[in-house]
């Protein structure tokens, strides 16, 4: 299973953007819907970091994690 948790301000700021887990039978690297999970999350990151007016910071912890 892959959790994501978030965590918006009052100002509807996104302050906290993390994931991990795995989803389904197959091995790391070969299930479409971790890959697809992945692909959402790491656009999501690139995307916030060209706004100007945000400051964003990550990392990636362990295999199968990512903090925003």
């Amino acid at each position: 299973m892959i959790r994501i948790q978030s965590t918006i301000d009052r100002n509807g700021v996104i302050r906290l953007l993390k994931a991990d887990g795995h989803a389904g039978n197959q091995l790391a690297g070969q299930n479409p819907v971790c890959a697809g999970a992945t692909v959402l999350l790491r656009t999501t990151a690139k995307w916030l970091e060209k706004e100007k007016d945000l400051e964003v910071s990550g990392e990636n912890i362990f295999r199968g994690s990512f903090v925003l």
